[in-house]
């Protein structure tokens, strides 16, 4: 793949964000409305300006809204042959299954954990193993946690989280924690680590605490306010048999 050279007309454009062939979709908040899905599939079905051919791409594709995926599977089933559309997603399981089946699927690989451990003691930064693991090893987005306190809330989130297993925290406590979308991202990851771990070891019914972890991250972006603390005391009570203890 080519370096950008970061001189020409187009390597202009682009950081200006005003690219015409090439454009970023971001969640707004907690989601990824309709509008802006609607808006990428107008924008493919163009004729591209200044190149053969032009590309969206939907960060944290996992927050589009359940008729936001529906929107896209139209655009998904009558492709353009100039045009490209990437899905970036941390959690695929969170994705319509028809969605899915649509998508050429590519597992980017990482930067090894060692290397970014390094990287970050250079910018006197110490990060766990388990937040390394949470932002899949990306230098950057742990460097803003650093820079925005979000380090902290992890840890207190991690603290809390290994002590609900335990049995000496309660749900109500655990949950409170996860007030943010972040921390709540954070616990979610924490559970399903916890659940595959007790799948390899074969115990039961695991799989159904992966099934209930997937459907809250597909669902519970809807539940706002008061509901939301709600909905991940029942999540946990929910898992508790499976993973306490």
């Amino acid at each position: 793949m080519g370096e950008a050279c970061h001189r020409c007309h187009s390597c202009q454009l682009y950081p200006a964000g005003n690219h015409p062939v090439a454009q970023w979709v971001s969640a707004a908040v907690k989601s990824i409305g309709i509008e802006k899905i609607t808006a990428v599939g107008a924008t493919l079905n163009t004729t591209p300006q200044i190149s053969s051919t032009q590309v969206v791409v939907v960060e944290e594709a996992q927050l589009m809204t359940e008729n936001a995926a529906n929107a896209l599977l139209k655009t998904l089933e009558e492709p353009t042959g100039s045009s490209y559309l990437i899905l970036l997603t941390d959690y695929k399981a969170s994705l319509l299954p028809t969605v899915l089946s649509r998508c050429l699927q590519v597992r980017m690989t990482s930067t090894d954990k060692g290397e970014v451990k390094s990287a970050l003691l250079s910018l006197d930064i110490e990060a766990k193993d388990y937040v390394i693991s949470f932002a899949n090893q990306s230098i950057s987005k742990i460097t803003q946690w650093n820079d925005d306190g979000t380090l902290g809330l992890f840890d207190d989130v991690y603290q809390a989280f290994i002590s609900w297993l335990k049995g000496e925290k309660s749900d109500a406590h655990l949950a409170t924690l996860a007030n943010s979308e972040l921390t709540l991202a954070f616990l979610l990851f924490l559970l399903e680590k916890r659940t595959k771990q007790r799948l390899l070891k074969g115990v039961d019914n695991s799989g159904l605490a992966i099934g209930l972890i997937n459907d809250f991250r597909r669902d519970g972006k809807k539940i706002k306010g008061r509901n939301s603390a709600l909905a991940i005391r029942k999540l946990l009570l929910e898992l508790r048999a499976e993973l306490v203890g």
